[in-house]
């Protein structure tokens, strides 16, 4: 799969390791993945991706801000988080730890290939 037909996921998450991870899988899986570590890393590649996955502690200004940005464009928001008490829509919420079998189907029932 060449990377012109492979979906585009935003990773936003502040913890190195697990987005380097998460990526490494995620592109095994056929995705193109581009990494953000802060809100406003994240608001300057918001344009490249058709699916968002974001962690709901990040540094810089709240999440809300992708979320809010990323809906007026119409692209899909996963949060993904070890909060228990976020209050986040439950179909876009995935609690840590996951599986990527799970957080792929999840991004499949926002995004169809």
């Amino acid at each position: 799969m060449n990377d012109s037909t492979k979906r585009r996921v935003l990773l936003v998450e502040h913890d190195y390791d697990l987005c380097e991870i998460l990526k490494s899988l995620l592109e095994e899986d056929g995705f193109s993945v581009d990494l953000a570590f802060s809100t406003f890393d994240a608001l300057s590649k918001l344009g490249l991706a058709q699916i968002i996955i974001t962690e709901t502690k990040l540094l810089g200004i709240d999440h809300e801000m992708i979320t809010k940005t990323a809906a007026f464009d119409g692209i899909p928001v996963i949060y993904f988080t070890a909060d228990l008490d976020f209050d986040g829509p439950a179909s876009h919420t995935l609690h840590k730890p996951t599986s990527v079998r799970e957080l792929v189907g999840l991004m499949d029932r926002l995004a169809p290939r």
